[in-house]
């Protein structure tokens, strides 16, 4: 069945459902909890949503501006130091953005085709896009930065190195506490 949002749901529940949860803060387990089919899977799809989360999920948030700005679209400036200088790999670092770099990826022969097989599930799945297909008039024919993959051996598991992006970064603290208020900004 599709929901409200038009979002295909099981077991089939409709509007009144879900705001009697969220006005009545029921609490709610793992057998009352909605999955939605996996091949319905779409990435970046909350701004298609975002009316939803602004009147139901987030209605009395102290963050609200914020969240809402950030399900719609972030800014990457707004993550970005005044100004980066030092060193990365040999490469000197003394500017605002990122300048333009292509690094190889280190995977070795033996998980190529693990890593072919992955990159493969993620253009299937819409994480990953062909360059030209999302590119704009008046970007670079090449990204300015192509980030190296990797792959973690012992599980294995394909890594995405943004380590280069993230010297231009802002240091912005996170602890595991408060991955456990998740649910409070949901």
């Amino acid at each position: 069945m599709v929901d409200a949002w038009g979002n295909l749901v099981f077991p089939d529940l409709s509007e009144s459902f879900y705001k009697t949860i969220l006005k009545d803060k029921l609490p709610v387990t793992v057998g009352d909890a909605i999955f939605r089919k996996e091949s319905n899977f779409v990435p970046a799809n909350l701004k298609n949503h975002s009316r939803f989360w602004e009147l139901e999920i987030l209605k009395d948030h102290p963050h609200k501006r914020t969240l809402l700005s950030w399900i719609n679209g972030i800014h990457i400036e707004d993550f970005l130091n005044s100004f980066t200088t030092g060193e990365y790999q040999g490469i000197r670092l003394n500017s605002f953005y990122p300048e333009k770099q292509e690094f190889q990826n280190y995977v070795p022969p033996e998980f190529e085709e693990f890593m072919d097989s992955t990159v493969n599930d993620w253009v299937a799945l819409g994480m990953l896009l062909p360059w030209d297909s999302v590119r704009k008039p008046t970007d670079p024919f090449i990204p300015v930065v192509v980030s190296p993959l990797g792959v973690e051996p012992k599980k294995p598991r394909a890594l995405w190195d943004g380590r280069y992006v993230n010297e231009f970064c802002r240091d912005i603290p996170f602890s595991m506490d408060n991955a456990a208020r998740v649910a409070e900004v949901a």
